[in-house]
């Protein structure tokens, strides 16, 4: 099967698959931040991502404090907590970056 049907094949799309592909791109470059919106797609590659790799996934964040803490909002937008991470990579989606 040559590359191109490869990828237009329905089984590319699965986020099992894409996870193998960004843990390669992983592999190769160390990248200190993965991050992606709030899609069903993007939480399902990167919920499987950090499984594989071995790392927690922060979620909703609203805010970078500095390179290893964020706030996000819990009790259903009730509370503010901070968070402190020191994994590499971290692995985040819905990220907002307030000033």
């Amino acid at each position: 099967m040559s590359d191109k049907a490869a990828m237009s094949s329905p089984s590319c799309v699965l986020p099992e698959n894409r996870t193998k592909a960004l843990a390669a791109l992983q592999k190769q470059h160390s990248f200190d931040f993965i991050c992606g919106c709030s899609t069903s797609c993007a939480k399902a590659l990167l919920a499987r991502f950090a499984g594989v790799i071995n790392v927690p996934m922060l979620t909703d964040v609203i805010n970078v404090v500095d390179k290893t803490t964020f706030q996000r909002y819990v009790y259903a937008g009730n509370a503010l907590e901070t968070v402190s991470l020191h994994t590499s990579p971290l692995v985040s989606f819905s990220l907002l970056y307030e000033r």
